[in-house]
């Protein structure tokens, strides 16, 4: 599964740049070695800010718990690390749905809900309801 993990990194005022930089060093190696084995989509750093916007892909929310847990910057310094996350959908899956919605309304056909159809069916004590 694809999720967005958007990293907010602080340091306090009594750690020198020199030691925030080489926690960044280390944390910056463990990520580009993410990046290479396929679990890190991609990540950025944010101009101008102390923050970092990565898309990972991992199995579950646990792995990925269990992945940020052991995170250099975490276990170096996760006291001033908000980390949050985002389940992300594949938008080519998002437009087939989009589309097979729309195919359905179109034609007068129900609409899929858990797995099943749930055919629209009005009456005159209880009209149908449009959801867009």
């Amino acid at each position: 599964m694809l999720y967005h993990a958007d990293f907010h990194i602080e340091y306090p005022a009594a750690m020198s740049q020199k030691d925030f930089f080489s926690i960044w060093a280390r944390e910056a190696e463990a990520a580009l070695g993410a990046k290479k084995a396929g679990l890190v989509i991609d990540i950025w750093k944010s101009v101008g800010a102390r923050r970092v916007v990565a898309v990972v892909n991992v199995d579950s929310l646990d792995t990925l718990d269990q992945i940020l847990l052991d995170l250099p910057i975490m276990k170096e310094h996760g006291q001033h690390v908000q980390v949050e996350v985002t389940p992300l959908r594949r938008f080519e899956d998002f437009a087939t749905d989009v589309k097979k919605r729309l195919e359905q309304r179109l034609f007068g056909q129900g609409c899929q809900v858990g797995g099943r159809e749930r055919p629209v069916q009005p009456s005159k004590s209880r009209p149908a309801i449009r959801l867009w």
